[in-house]
């Protein structure tokens, strides 16, 4: 049988959203479109309607306390480890890279944090932009304004501001 990957575009608070799934049983990206992850590159996806893939979009971008839609997150055993601590960063709330390091048992790791981070599939729901550098705002493949602005509205005003960058 062979495996059928869909996509679907959205308009997000943020720009143009793209989630994919595999075979309608579980997400495998969520990405905006100027950041597509390099595991897609390499796959045939078709662009159409998704009922997995609206789902999805409602518990990202919904403003509704629903159950989390099923998921499939890729990756090394260290990537795997960064997106499970990172998951664990609440909204409002940022850690940072030396955190995660830590909180995974490499705790100088942090520049492979970013990396890992870097490459994540899952973006929001992994939520890589609430990992930021220990003197700022550190970087973000989907461009720093789209990080800030993503976190204006999780963070208070103070701490926005004391993330510098």
């Amino acid at each position: 049988m062979t495996t059928r990957y869909i996509s679907t575009v959205y308009a997000s608070p943020y720009g143009r959203f793209t989630i994919v799934n595999r075979d309608e049983e579980a997400v495998i990206a969520a990405y905006w479109d100027d950041v597509q992850p390099p595991v897609l590159r390499r796959k045939n996806v078709t662009e159409k309607p998704s009922e997995l893939n609206d789902r999805w979009y409602d518990f990202l971008f919904g403003g509704r306390d629903i159950p989390a839609p099923p998921f499939e997150i890729t990756g090394t055993t260290f990537q795997k480890a960064v997106y499970e601590a990172t998951r664990n960063v609440a909204k409002g709330r940022v850690a940072t890279y030396g955190e995660i390091a830590r909180q995974i048992g490499k705790p100088t790791a942090f520049r492979a944090v970013a990396q890992a981070l870097k490459a994540n599939p899952l973006a929001i729901f992994v939520p890589c932009h609430r990992v930021v550098a220990s003197g700022g705002m550190g970087g973000f493949n989907a461009g720093i304004e789209r990080k800030r602005a993503i976190l204006g509205d999780e963070l208070s005003a103070d701490v926005l501001d004391s993330l510098k960058g």
